[in-house]
């Protein structure tokens, strides 16, 4: 203690004390101050310092070296801090307006979940909500419907595309999103994952992609128009026959409608007295509904079909999604769900009919898929005009050549079966004869002698084809019934047991009008080649139908053989043209002539390795009565 009063009584220390009793009596007078001001409600702790350092400003006139040092710098941070709070405040509301002010739908998701926090005007007006409240009420799965595109539910995949967003930073995909009133629209769906202190959200960003969408499908229908029509074209071009250009244009039917079944029919005539499908292509799974190249008769159904189909202008469809149902009968027959057909009109000939069958399931055709339809069959109707004009062009050469090389063959098959047909008499006299002498020879000898007799029949049936090939005796037409015709033909022909018969002859079928001979030579050719073109065995139809309208009588011979190719098919009714090992190729000429000569015609559909099918058509007797 007496340390102490010892130190106080030199001069410094006397200043020294002195200052901290100044000091003392500063921090008391903030003390105060502070405490007055405590009761001030501030909203922080920062601007209840900065009132502070107010009364402390005073305090500096009591010490100038104190402020100068300790408090100057404490309000100069403070100042600092709340123009950094102020710039903070600006750089929210600019946000805010941004946010607020966008053109796209913005939205805001948080965990846990993701449910939306917050949305502009934009994404209101986009899915017609009235408020945000209401909008925020929902999550993604809620403007969405129940599946996407691919298949999966919409629920599912928007958590898969929040967590890549939230994984990556942030994910751009396409969405199929839906208004609050049903509606459904295309978007393109931005997620970019965000953080304010501390907290992660994530900001959806979100534009109606519908137009790009309905732009990007045009375009692609374009290409897709343009690419068919292309293809068209080359078959068109590249098509050797008619045949070819129908088979490959049905093949490409096939494929760009995904169709189980496409064929070709003619004539599309509703006074014509029958039609046929002169080609039909099919997928494995759906066979033909028609038999090839069988002649149909006209049936007022069929008939008032293709008034139907001439009437208009672009193709028909037919099934549940359409204006035309299919008859019943059909479609459970042939098994079809879907049909469109229109008619064709080439610029020689009757109309056609293009058409296609759906038969797995119904299929409902769009406007896009009635216009590329339309197209192909307005591209066929051009080639078919073109391929038809140049086709009875050469058929017309190739008659030309057929009756010169028939004139020629008719100067010397005079003279030959003159010739000929002595020299046979007198053998087939002389076999006779010595069968008559020899009928106790042995078994050899009478063998031999029936192979002589029958070769001698075959050659006397060769001068007579010959002859018939290049003359025609007029014929006597009378009443001729074809089941007893065709059963007389049978009953002396020698069938194979390998060949099967099949008839379809209605019993009130009226009788031919024609020459019996001459007709039952004809259809002998005809079941003999048949039976002929079956070397492994197989089926020989025979049917008979009538064409009431035009008075006439149709009588197809279809075969399950070898067929014949076009180009075999084209020389069918040129002499001395054959395919078989053994014959000089008149069959078919004789046979020609005779209906022609007996006013009938003869139409044949052959494709290799499925057969043929020859249709005679003549005219029906007026009666029943006196039919041989």
């Amino acid at each position: 203690m007496n340390k102490w009063l010892a130190f106080l009584k030199a001069p410094a220390r006397v200043v020294i004390a002195v200052a901290f009793i100044v000091l003392g009596t500063e921090l008391l007078i903030m003390v105060l101050i502070n405490s007055f001001q405590a009761t001030i409600q501030k909203d922080t702790l920062l601007e209840k310092f900065v009132l502070f350092l107010d009364p402390i400003a005073l305090t500096a006139m009591v010490s100038p070296v104190l402020y100068l040092l300790v408090f100057r710098p404490l309000k100069q941070q403070a100042e600092l801090e709340r123009q950094a709070k102020d710039a903070l405040r600006v750089i929210a509301l600019k946000h805010q307006l941004l946010f607020e002010s966008s053109r796209d739908a913005l939205m805001l998701l948080a965990p846990p979940s993701w449910r939306f926090t917050g949305a502009n005007r934009a994404t209101l007006q986009l899915f017609g909500a009235s408020s945000v409240d209401e909008f925020t009420a929902l999550g993604p799965w809620d403007v969405s419907p129940e599946r996407q595109p691919d298949g999966r539910p919409s629920s599912e995949k928007a958590q898969e595309m929040i967590a890549i967003a939230m994984r990556e930073g942030a994910h751009f995909f396409e969405w199929q999103h839906q208004r609050l009133d049903g509606q459904p629209f295309a978007a393109d769906v931005l997620l970019t994952r965000m953080e304010v202190g501390g907290d992660l959200f994530l900001q959806a960003t979100v534009r109606d992609i519908t137009e790009r969408k309905q732009f990007e499908l045009q375009l692609s229908l374009r290409i897709r128009h343009l690419d068919v029509m292309e293809r068209i074209s080359r078959i068109s071009l590249g098509s050797k026959s008619v045949e070819e250009l129908l088979e490959r244009v049905l093949d490409e039917i096939l494929v760009v409608f995904n169709a189980d079944r496409a064929w070709f029919l003619y004539p599309c005539d509703s006074g014509a007295p029958s039609w046929s499908v002169p080609m039909e292509r099919t997928r494995p799974e759906w066979p033909g509904a028609f038999a090839r190249g069988m002649v149909m008769p006209m049936v007022p159904e069929v008939a008032e079909v293709f008034r139907e189909l001439l009437a208009s202008a672009t193709p028909i469809p037919y099934g549940p999604a359409a204006s035309h149902d299919i008859p019943a009968a059909v479609a459970e027959q042939f098994s079809i769900k879907s049909q469109m057909q229109m008619a064709l009109r080439p610029r020689v000939g009757s109309p056609w009919v293009m058409g296609l069958h759906h038969c797995a399931q119904a299929r409902a055709y769009d406007a896009d898929e009635l216009l590329i339809f339309k197209d192909i069959g307005q591209r066929v109707s051009d080639a078919l005009s073109s391929m038809i004009m140049l086709k009875n062009l050469r058929e017309a050469q190739d008659e030309l050549v057929r009756k010169e090389k028939l004139a020629v063959l008719g100067q010397v098959a005079g003279s030959v079966g003159h010739e000929l047909r002595n020299p046979l008499g007198v053998m087939s006299n002389a076999v006779y004869f010595l069968q008559t002498v020899l009928s106790d020879a042995d078994e050899t000898t009478r063998e031999y002698l029936n192979i002589i007799k029958s070769e001698i029949a075959a050659s006397e049936r060769i001068v007579s084809d010959l002859l018939d090939s290049v003359r025609t005796k007029p014929p006597h037409p009378e009443a001729v019934g074809v089941a007893k015709l065709i059963e007389r033909i049978l009953r002396k022909y020698t069938m194979p047991p390998s060949v099967s018969v099949q008839l379809d002859i209605p019993a009130t079928l009226p009788p031919l009008r024609a020459d019996p001979q001459q007709i039952q030579q004809v259809f002998s050719n005809l079941i003999s080649n048949g039976v002929e073109a079956m070397p492994e065995g197989g089926v020989l139809e025979i049917r008979a139908v009538e064409n009431k309208p035009e008075g006439t009588i149709t009588v197809s011979v279809r075969d399950s053989g070898i067929g014949m190719t076009p180009e075999q098919l084209g020389k069918l009714f040129q002499p001395l043209y054959t395919i078989k090992a053994r014959g000089l190729g008149l069959g078919m000429v004789v046979v020609k002539n005779l209906i022609q000569a007996n006013g009938g015609s003869v139409t044949v559909q052959s494709e290799a390795g499925k057969g043929t099918v020859i249709a005679v058509m003549l005219s029906a007797a007026a009666e029943m009565g006196g039919a041989i």
